[in-house]
């Protein structure tokens, strides 16, 4: 009996929150924000995955370079 009174007065009231929360847009920005550094996050890393062998080996080549006693 007392479940089911608590049940009435609570079940309107998730109602109200539920649709309130459908309804509030507040972080959506926010959101797309941080999907859209996600992203980008990771086609940088796979950029940098591919190219950094050649990348180190140029920087090494270059240091070397320039490093020599006698150019």
């Amino acid at each position: 009996m007392l479940a089911s009174v608590a049940t009435s007065r609570l079940l309107p009231a998730a109602k109200r929150r539920v649709r309130g929360l459908c309804l509030d847009s507040r972080g959506a920005v926010m959101t797309e924000y941080v999907v859209l550094l996600g992203v980008c996050s990771i086609a940088i890393s796979a950029a940098i995955m591919g190219l950094g062998p050649k990348l180190v080996a140029n920087y090494e080549r270059s240091q070397g370079i320039l490093l020599a006693p006698f150019p």
